[in-house]
C-alpha cells in the first residue's frame, strides 16, 4: 500500500487588466507603468528584500497587501527563462520579461479542515503582481501519513467548503479570492476601474514530496484510482470524459513511475526518483513541484494578457511591449517542463497564439484604452 508522508498543494486564481497600459497614463498606486519605473522598484527590492508596502507607498498602509519582494530566485527556472546565469542583472530585465513581484498578506489565514484531517495544514498565502494583473496564490503543505484517495478528498474540499478564515470569518477559496482580490485592487491598480476579467477556475498543482510503501505505477492503477487522480486535476464538476491515458504525460526513460497527470488548469505530480530519501532529492522535488506550478500558472497569465490585447483596437507602447513578451515566451520558451507542454497544447491556447499574430500591426497607436472583461 502507498502511504503518502507529505504533499504540498498549490492554489490559484488570475486576474486580468490593463488598467496601467491606458493612455492619458491612468493614477498608479504602484510604479507598474512603465520600464523605467517598474524596473526601479525590482532594483528596490533586491536591494532590501522584503520591503513594507508602506515604505513604496510613502507611509501609506496597504488594504490587503504586507511586504514585497522580488517573485523570482536564483535558481535553474529563472534563469533558464532568461537565458542568464547574472542574477544581479534580473531587475534590469523585470520589464522586458515581465517578472513578477511577490506580495505577503496584512490578513492572517488558516486552513480550518485541519482537525477533520489525519494530517497537518500548513498554509502559505501570498499575491504575485504583475502590471497587467496579479493571482492570489496559496501554498498549502500536508504532513503525516495518508493516502492518494484522502488528498483527492482534501483538494476536492479544499474548493468546495468553507476551508479558511480571514479576519473572523470562516470563508470558501473563492470567498477568499474575492476578499483579497478587493484588497489588490485598491493597493495596486485603479479600485473599481481596474476592469478586471479572471480565471473561470482555480489553478491546483500537487505533488508527493514523501511516502513509504508501494509506489502507483500508471499501468497498474484501477480506475477508482484513475478517478481519485483525475480529481486531483480536476476537483470540482464533471471529468472530462477523454481516457485517462490522455491526460497523463509520461516520462519515456522511466517505466511507469515518473509522469504527470493534467487537465486545463490542474497538475498532478509523480516523480519516483526524487522521493528517495537521499542527498538533495527532496529540495529537487520541491523545485520541481514549484515549477510545475508556476510555469502553468505565469502562462495562463501570459494568453490571459494576448486575449485582452487582442479585444483592443489599438495597442499603446507599453502594452505592445508586454504582448511581445508574452507571445515570445509561448511561442519559443526557453523553459519547457511537462506542465507548459500540456498547456500549449491546449487548443484554446493555440487559437489564442495565432490571434495573437495579428496584433503587431496595431501597435503603437496612442488612445484610451478600455479594458475589456472576458468572463
Amino acid at each position: 500500500m502507498t502511504t503518502l508522508t507529505e504533499s504540498l498543494v498549490e492554489l490559484a486564481d488570475r486576474h486580468t487588466t490593463l488598467y496601467h497600459f491606458a493612455e492619458p497614463a491612468n493614477t498608479a498606486p504602484l510604479p507598474f507603468r512603465n520600464a523605467a519605473e517598474y524596473c526601479q522598484l525590482h532594483k528596490t527590492l533586491a536591494v532590501q528584500k522584503r520591503t513594507a508596502y508602506s515604505a513604496i507607498r510613502s507611509g501609506e498602509q496597504g488594504v490587503v497587501l504586507d511586504k514585497l519582494a522580488t517573485g523570482y530566485k536564483n535558481h535553474k527556472y529563472w534563469s533558464r527563462y532568461l537565458r542568464s546565469k547574472n542574477y544581479g542583472a534580473y531587475p534590469n530585465l523585470a520589464w522586458q520579461s515581465m517578472l513578477p513581484i511577490q506580495a505577503t498578506l496584512a490578513l492572517r489565514i488558516e486552513c480550518t479542515l485541519s482537525s477533520k484531517l489525519p494530517f497537518e495544514i500548513q498554509p502559505f498565502p501570498r499575491v504575485l503582481l504583475y502590471p497587467f494583473g496579479w493571482s492570489t496564490w496559496v501554498s498549502l503543505r500536508l504532513t503525516g501519513p495518508h493516502r492518494i484517495s484522502e488528498l483527492a478528498s482534501f483538494v476536492q474540499r479544499v474548493i468546495s467548503d468553507r476551508a479558511f478564515t480571514a479576519g473572523g470569518a470562516t470563508l470558501t477559496l473563492t470567498q477568499l479570492f474575492n476578499q483579497i482580490a478587493d484588497g489588490v485592487r485598491v493597493d495596486a491598480f485603479g479600485k473599481d476601474n481596474t476592469m478586471d476579467s479572471e480565471s473561470s477556475e482555480t489553478f491546483i498543482v500537487t505533488t508527493v514530496m514523501a511516502k513509504y510503501g508501494g509506489s502507483p505505477a500508471l499501468g497498474a492503477l484501477s480506475f477508482e484510482e484513475e478517478t481519485q487522480m483525475l480529481r486531483l486535476v480536476r476537483p470540482a464538476g464533471p471529468l472530462s470524459g477523454r481516457p485517462f491515458k490522455e491526460h497523463v504525460f509520461k516520462f519515456p526513460l522511466e517505466r511507469e513511475l515518473e509522469y504527470v497527470v493534467f487537465d486545463d488548469h490542474g497538475r498532478f505530480n509523480w516523480m519516483e526518483h526524487l522521493l528517495i530519501p537521499k542527498g538533495r532529492n527532496h529540495e529537487h522535488l520541491h523545485c520541481y513541484h514549484t515549477n510545475s506550478f508556476f510555469s502553468l500558472l505565469q502562462a495562463d497569465h501570459f494568453i490571459a494578457l494576448l486575449d485582452a490585447a487582442g479585444n483592443q483596437r489599438s495597442l499603446s507602447k507599453g502594452l505592445y511591449e508586454v504582448v511581445q513578451t508574452a507571445r515570445n515566451c509561448l511561442e519559443s520558451p526557453s523553459f519547457k517542463n511537462a506542465s507548459l507542454r500540456a498547456f500549449l497544447a491546449r487548443p484554446d491556447v493555440k487559437q489564442s497564439l495565432q490571434s495573437a499574430q495579428n496584433l503587431k500591426a496595431q501597435a503603437l497607436k496612442p488612445r484610451t484604452l478600455a479594458p475589456a472583461r472576458d468572463d
